[in-house]
């Protein structure tokens, strides 16, 4: 598996079967094989996770599918008004929380993507994807979000939604008899203030997770070496990703 920061939530990951791009909506796309599938996943319809250009990519030569959080609805009057051929509807699939979608993968279509959709806590929904051996979880805007100044009974609903979706993403795990993700891709938003941390510290304490890479920063990459100072992320420290300078990172 090899992984690709692209920018704010963006990640594109080639594994053997295929090429996933999660949540791009700018930056350099890294070149990846022209003859492996291409899934391009957008959690929700949010301009930090979703955006038009990424139509571009239709016509990869490996074959190009969408995998879309179904808050987003395009109709072919939508699609043409942004300069896109409908024709593109065809290659979209839509997802509604704790729905199951299976697309055929690898160079003949002989192996199967399977991707789980979560419920998020803010828009959309967030992915568990499996792909041969390998386990990924993207959270898209699923976090626990705490804010300073809204009502206690918003703070505990957002409290109680993300840790009943970590559950499920648990029991899922438990399911297929896997002990750990290979791969997470965790909020880590800095405008929480001291609560940036509740997200990531109660996903780590419930998943085990070999690599961890924390998205949604908002270009504050400082917050990561502040949350690896912490008591909770001085225990995760070994297996988090620092350099997010565009490069690759494993």
């Amino acid at each position: 598996m090899k992984v690709t920061y692209i920018y704010h939530s963006g990640f594109l990951v080639e594994t053997e079967p295929a090429v996933f791009l999660f949540d791009y909506y700018k930056g350099e796309l890294p070149a990846f094989p022209d003859n492996k599938p291409l899934i391009v996943f957008a959690s929700h319809k949010h301009p930090d996770h979703f955006a038009f250009n990424i139509f571009d990519l239709k016509d990869h030569p490996g074959k190009a599918a969408y995998v879309f959080g179904n808050d987003i609805k395009l109709s072919e009057k939508y699609l043409q008004r942004h300069g896109i051929n409908p024709a593109v509807k065809e290659k979209i699939h839509r997802m509604s929380p704790h729905t199951v979608l299976s697309l055929p993968v690898g160079v003949k279509g002989e192996e199967t993507v399977t991707i789980h959709a979560l419920k998020s806590t803010d828009a959309g929904v967030a992915f568990y994807v499996k792909a041969g051996n390998i386990r990924i979880y993207h959270g898209g805007d699923l976090n626990w979000w705490h804010w300073e100044g809204e009502a206690d009974s918003f703070n505990k609903d957002q409290e109680t939604g993300y840790k009943g979706e970590i559950a499920y993403l648990k029991e899922l795990l438990e399911k297929e008899g896997k002990k750990e993700l290979d791969a997470a891709f965790i909020p880590l938003d800095p405008r929480l203030k001291k609560a940036c941390t509740y997200g990531m510290d109660h996903f780590l304490s419930q998943i085990p997770v070999k690599e961890i890479f924390p998205m949604h920063m908002w270009d504050d990459y400082g917050v990561i070496d502040r949350y690896l100072e912490s008591q909770t992320g001085k225990e995760y420290a070994k297996a988090f990703y620092r350099q997010y300078d565009n490069s690759r990172l494993r």
